[in-house]
């Protein structure tokens, strides 16, 4: 609850005590996913200078990076990547998350770290993709980033 409040203050006095940054919660996703999940930048920061493993899966399968892109998350999905979060997976990414989530900026950040080109943006991102590969090269296009 703390985490998916951005409760800040109790979260690192819970870590002080020892709680595990990578605890998992009862709906089967660890507390750094939730933090993306719920915009709770502030918990996220204290989960992740606690050593909170960037690239852990909730019970679905999801990475906070998945999830912040999911719900347009700028600012987490920077922070994420700033710690090594991973772009790419078997099957759904954040950048299909995030055009699938109609959230156009974290769609531009995404793509600027993948440094994708025109040859890359032809080729199939993952078969379940196909409805947001249009929206992806959309952006891209509008955004300058084919080259």
């Amino acid at each position: 609850i703390a985490v998916a409040n951005d409760r800040a203050d109790t979260v690192r006095a819970m870590l002080a005590r020892g709680v595990d940054p990578n605890v998992v919660g009862s709906d089967g996703h660890p507390a750094l996913v939730t933090a993306a999940r719920e915009g709770s930048a502030n918990a996220l920061d204290a989960l992740l200078a606690a050593g909170a493993k960037v690239d852990a899966r909730s019970g679905y399968g999801d990475t906070s990076l998945m999830l912040a892109a999911l719900n347009g998350r700028l600012e987490i999905a920077k922070k994420l990547r700033a710690k090594g979060a991973a772009l790419d997976y078997p099957g759904w990414t954040p950048l299909i998350y995030a055009a699938t989530g109609g959230h156009d900026e974290v769609v531009k950040f995404l793509l600027g770290e993948m440094g994708l080109c025109r040859s890359t943006l032809r080729s199939p991102l993952a078969p379940p993709s196909r409805a947001s590969q249009a929206r992806i090269r959309e952006v891209a296009a509008s955004y300058g980033l084919l080259r």
